[in-house]
């Protein structure tokens, strides 16, 4: 009866001490999850839902898709829960293959994306629903000639739908930065190309950000530094814009205000290499601080996002460019002086990178990107992070040391013009299908286990009966030793 007593106890401790429900929390926690097809699979954007969730945003060329290089194929939106797990996987193939740049999220959960077909002669624009209906997919068209056309950034503010892009107007030579404003049903409100001025030859823009009516574009010359412009969408004037940096290396991927502070992240070869650049600035046009984070090889950063006290920005690295490649690179630095709290450098043997990064309520850092397989095709990776950077027992994250730099870009007033735009919208049929891809994690579990698939671990209740099993026998043993 003693012994019975005893096993029962023994048992009962370990199932109080590690329940069911909260082993089945750690099992399915959402760290290092990855998802891909046959071929390349470019991760551009994700957007949090309201249940913790996320909508991946896609370029593929997996699943047969055609495409007409790298980095254009088919969109491939992909519905995750908190653990991790695909809930809805669609595949809409368009008329030509294209570029998937970025996405906004509705009220009611339908999703914008916008980009460029790959040949870059047309803008695209879609809508889905939350359910995966398309709602609308459209090339947009400014009423002129062009050479090179595409929407990069898109934000939903007040209502409308504002997307940011470029196009080269081939009847006055001369390359226009765009943002078009289209009601929920894909209909053009607005459209205007502000012209940067004579010394900017072909410059792009690349990031979009909204505040009190405040479009805030940022992006790149080929010839000339990087720049931000503020546009007001009501008034259809240009507030202020500057060049940031001295050469052509100088280019600007994700922007945001923060009051009056302007965040810039990109890259810069200005100290030498091309290293990873963050800026901050003054709406004024005076700096803020700035600093470089560097490598032997080259660095840049894509994605930023800021909680108000913290800068969090995601890119890529390459500390042993010629034994890893491109490593993501992730960070987090304190707003009001710069200074750096953590970086971490993530990657396998193959190219790794981060576009996308974002925060949730707890302070778990999120990233989306690219994880090179080992057939060195791009796969969909998101990285989860605590609030000091770290992926417990996860064998990608390395030991690198990187240069931390301050910098000091001049910061240049530049006088643009406002020219608007007659832009129509032609509706495009999308077919679309449900596709089931690969989905597996990298780093070991919490609980158990090496690298596995998505249903090849056991749930949290079998490890929890065999420990109990195991201990209780060990502890019948000791008591029948010692009775004996």
């Amino acid at each position: 009866m003693r012994v019975g007593i005893v096993i029962f106890l023994a048992v009962f401790s370990i199932m109080f001490t590690i329940s069911p429900a909260s082993a089945a929390s750690l099992q399915g926690s959402f760290r290092d999850v990855v998802y891909g097809g046959d071929s390349y699979d470019y991760p551009w954007a994700m957007e949090p839902l309201p249940d913790g969730g996320f909508i991946i945003v896609a370029t593929t060329q997996s699943f047969s898709q055609p495409h007409l290089q790298r980095y254009d194929g088919s969109l491939w939106l992909a519905r995750v829960t908190t653990d991790g797990r695909i809930a809805l996987s669609l595949l809409y193939t368009p008329p030509k293959p294209a570029i998937y740049y970025d996405s906004t999220l509705l009220p009611d959960e339908s999703i914008v994306v916008v980009g460029s077909t790959g040949d870059y002669r047309n803008a695209v624009i879609a809508r889905i629903s939350g359910d995966g209906t398309p709602i609308f997919y459209e090339y947009l068209d400014p009423g002129v000639p062009v050479y090179s056309i595409g929407l990069t950034d898109v934000e939903y503010y007040d209502g409308r739908i504002v997307a940011a892009g470029f196009f080269y107007d081939l009847s006055v030579y001369k390359s226009m930065q765009w943002i078009v404003v289209l009601d929920p049903n894909g209909t053009v409100l607005s459209s205007v190309g502000i012209d940067l001025g004579a010394p900017y030859y072909y410059p792009i823009t690349f990031s979009l950000d909204i505040m009190d009516g405040l479009a805030i574009i940022a992006g790149y010359g080929y010839t000339n530094p990087g720049f931000v412009a503020a546009y007001n969408l009501s008034s259809d004037a240009i507030e202020y814009a500057y060049s940031v940096g001295d050469s052509s290396g100088d280019r600007y991927f994700d922007v945001k205000l923060s009051g009056d502070r302007l965040l810039l992240v990109g890259v810069t070869d200005d100290l030498g290499g091309e290293d990873a650049s963050v800026v901050s600035l003054w709406e004024n046009g005076t700096l803020d601080w700035g600093l470089v984070i560097g490598s032997d090889g080259i660095d840049r950063l894509f994605g930023l996002y800021l909680d108000g006290q913290y800068v969090y920005v995601s890119g890529w690295s390459q500390p042993q460019v010629d034994t890893y490649m491109n490593d993501t690179l992730i960070a987090k630095i304190r707003l009001t002086s710069g200074t750096v709290e953590w970086y971490r450098i993530i990657g396998s043997v193959n190219d790794d990178w981060a576009y996308r990064i974002h925060v949730d309520g707890e302070g778990y850092v999120y990233s989306i990107g690219g994880y090179g397989s080992s057939s060195a095709k791009d796969d969909v990776i998101i990285l989860r992070l605590d609030r000091d950077g770290r992926i417990p027992g996860c064998r990608l994250v390395r030991n690198e040391t990187l240069s931390i730099t301050p910098y000091t870009p001049p910061i240049t007033p530049i006088t643009p013009a406002a020219n608007p735009y007659t832009t129509t919208a032609t509706p495009l049929s999308i077919p679309y299908t449900n596709i089931t891809g690969n989905t597996y994690r990298l780093c070991q579990g919490p609980v158990g286990g090496a690298s596995i698939t998505s249903g090849g671990q056991p749930p949290a209740s079998i490890y929890i009966l065999i420990g109990g099993i195991l201990l209780a026998i060990v502890i019948f043993k000791n008591i029948h030793r010692n009775n004996n």
